[in-house]
């Protein structure tokens, strides 16, 4: 069998909505790492929700600007390429100043992004 067969049939295993495994498992360069980089994301993402679930003041807008350029890293790192883009104009619009844009689209980034991590979990409890 060749390499990419191989990958293709250890990646059935993780099926999670809005994610390329394939993408990940590629970037990471093995399963095994891919696997745990899944669960230190959904870690990491459980922490920073509280920050996502309320709209940045003025005073919190550089901490929200560090997170979002983060989890659009680590999202696009696991193969989540619709959030990382949204990640992306989060960061941007946080950079501008634009509040009505983090107003209108950041529920529904943190509704995506908390889907994925329900989406990992159900993914570790059936397969780690």
């Amino acid at each position: 069998m060749e390499n990419g067969e191989q990958l293709i049939k250890q990646n059935q295993t993780i099926n999670i909505t809005g994610v390329d495994t394939a993408k990940g498992i590629a970037m990471t360069g093995s399963l095994g790492i891919y696997k745990q980089l899944l669960s230190d994301f959904r870690e990491d993402v459980e922490k920073r929700l509280p920050l996502l679930q309320t709209i940045p003041e003025a005073g919190t807008l550089p901490l929200f600007i560090i997170q979002v350029n983060s989890l659009k890293s680590d999202c696009a790192s696991i193969g989540t390429a619709e959030l990382a883009v949204q990640a992306a104009w989060l960061e941007a619009a946080g950079r501008a100043g634009d509040m009505v844009f983090i107003q209108e689209n950041l529920p529904v980034f943190t509704e995506r992004i908390t889907k994925l991590v329900v989406g990992i979990q159900a993914w570790e409890k059936a397969f780690l």
